[in-house]
C-alpha cells in the first residue's frame, strides 16, 4: 500500500500547474449533485 500511496502522491505533484487558477468550489456543485 506504502508503494502505491507514494507512487500516486509524486503523480499528484507533478501534475501540478503553478498559479492556475481553479473555479470555487460551487462550480462544482451541479456535477456532485449528479452523481449522489
Amino acid at each position: 500500500f506504502l508503494d502505491d500511496a507514494l507512487r500516486l502522491r509524486r503523480w499528484d505533484d507533478e501534475a501540478k500547474i503553478p498559479n492556475l487558477r481553479t473555479p470555487p468550489l460551487d462550480h462544482y456543485a451541479a456535477i456532485l449533485r449528479g452523481i449522489t
